[in-house]
């Protein structure tokens, strides 16, 4: 699994201030929640700026630990890249855990997005 800034040019990394999250770091983020969060499986997870899914992917696995089924993992996590290449990363990243464990539903991928939302937002306040 890729979660570094190795597939981007040196450009990319300035002009969008990339900076792909180390597990130690993930790690001490996800202790700060409680275990009834991590085991309910109606709470939902978001990312806005995931990456490849340097955060998604052990936050997944830490749900599927805490007893969520996978499947129910993948459809209650969302997020958002602006990188094209390393949304394409992250889907593949994503579909990779999926198929390590036996998920076959495919509607979690309607919750991750390749755009950028505050471009977005313009065009939505300018309405």
């Amino acid at each position: 699994m890729l979660t570094d800034t190795t597939h981007l040019t040196k450009e990319q990394i300035k002009k969008t201030g990339s900076f792909y999250t180390p597990l130690c770091v993930v790690e001490k983020l996800m202790s700060k929640i409680d275990d009834e969060t991590w085991s309910d499986p109606t709470k939902t997870f978001c990312d806005p700026t995931c990456g490849t899914g340097a955060i998604i992917i052990p936050m997944l696995d830490n749900r599927v630990k805490h007893g969520v089924d996978p499947t129910v993992a993948l459809k209650t996590m969302y997020g958002n890249e602006l990188i094209k290449d390393s949304y394409d990363i992250l889907m593949k990243n994503l579909e990779a855990w999926a198929s390590d464990h036996g998920v076959t539903d495919t509607s979690w991928k309607d919750n991750f997005y390749n755009m950028d939302v505050f471009e977005w937002l313009k065009l939505e306040v300018g309405k």
